[in-house]
């Protein structure tokens, strides 16, 4: 047997090869085309997501700017209460110190009136014995003096009277 006999002719032989070039061109095109609108789509997807991130980027920019003029309140409020403790520590180390002095006055004596200013507390004092004067500046008083926690700058004695009982006036004077 021969295998060199070729029965199809030449013309069929190109007509085979421009269908393998046709479908190969075909497919390779459907695979471009394929590809190309994906990209498309993903794109397009992209860009919606896009002006997705835009709308909450915005969104977030607001609230953060809402946020700032909370913190400011907050800001001014602390600043308030701050000062409202500053305050309240000094009214409480002038009701410290007030109850310490009157706690050292006797009780023979009568307490006509009482000032209290930041650095200064004036007592008004009365008793009819010149005894419980006497027991008031020697013992008292020194003691009162001494005491460190007090901050005590000086006292001081600005009128001392008769007029039916002792009137004596007293002037504390602290450090702040």
């Amino acid at each position: 047997m021969n295998n060199d006999i070729n029965l199809i002719t030449q013309r069929e032989q190109r007509r085979g090869m421009y269908s393998k070039m046709f479908l190969a061109t075909a497919i390779l095109f459907g695979v471009f085309f394929t590809l190309a609108l994906g990209l498309i789509l993903y794109s397009l997807f992209l860009k919606a997501r896009e002006a997705s991130l835009s709308e909450d980027i915005v969104s977030a920019r607001t609230r953060i700017a809402g946020y700032g003029e909370v913190k400011q309140k907050i800001l001014i409020v602390t600043e308030r209460v701050d000062s409202a403790r500053n305050i309240i520590s000094k009214r409480n180390s002038l009701e410290t110190r007030t109850s310490q002095i009157l706690a050292t006055i006797p009780d023979i004596f009568s307490i006509n009136a009482i000032k209290a200013e930041n650095d200064v507390i004036t007592v008004e004092l009365g008793s009819s014995s010149l005894l419980a004067f006497d027991d008031l500046f020697e013992t008292r008083l020194l003691g009162l003096a001494k005491d460190e926690s007090l901050n005590l700058k000086r006292i001081e004695s600005s009128s001392f009277t008769r007029s039916g009982n002792y009137q004596l006036i007293l002037a504390f004077y602290f450090n702040i």
